[in-house]
């Protein structure tokens, strides 16, 4: 079975909004939980039974990324075979890495299926999650009393306007 070539596909666990927030108590400079990974499948197509096995990894959540990376030990744990091979910009210039397909299992019970990533190294976590699945829902980041507040839904709920709300 090959991916489908029309994105990702997502899958709700709960039949209501997916919803996740984090309360860091403190200013923080990056956006930091924990993700699933798999071997990709399609629930879609083949149904829940037989699904691989999740493996639980750090994750960075970064909007300054437009697709999702994963570390070398993923790629290792998992027996990810690459799909191909593709360009990553970044600060020093640009690299040619593999790509894989994989299941992502979001801290909010959102799974994101047959999901295109790239490998590379990552100092402080092992997936870091890009604009490509943070733009399938609603990415808030707010700092009340200079505390960040983190909160991420699938399906989209509303438009946040901060200018329409004064």
């Amino acid at each position: 079975m090959e991916p489908t070539p029309f994105g990702p596909i997502l899958e709700f666990v709960t039949d209501m909004a997916a919803v996740i927030t984090i309360d860091y108590g403190k200013r923080v400079y990056s956006i930091e939980t924990t993700c699933k990974v798999s071997v990709y499948h399609d629930v879609v197509r083949l149904g829940n039974d037989n699904h691989p096995e999740f493996f639980e990894y750090n994750a960075i959540w970064d909007t300054g990324a437009v697709r999702t990376v994963i570390s070398p030990k993923i790629v290792t744990d998992l027996g990810l075979q690459p799909r191909g091979k593709v360009a990553m910009y970044h600060a020093n210039g640009v690299s040619y890495v593999n790509t894989y397909f994989v299941n992502l299992l979001l801290p909010n019970k959102m799974e994101v299926q047959i999901l295109q990533v790239m490998d590379g190294n990552l100092p402080d976590a092992d997936i870091l999650l890009g604009m490509d699945v943070i733009g399938l829902g609603d990415f808030a980041l707010t700092a009340p009393q200079g505390k960040t507040l983190f909160s991420f839904s699938q399906p989209s709920q509303y438009a946040i306007d901060f200018k329409k709300e004064l």
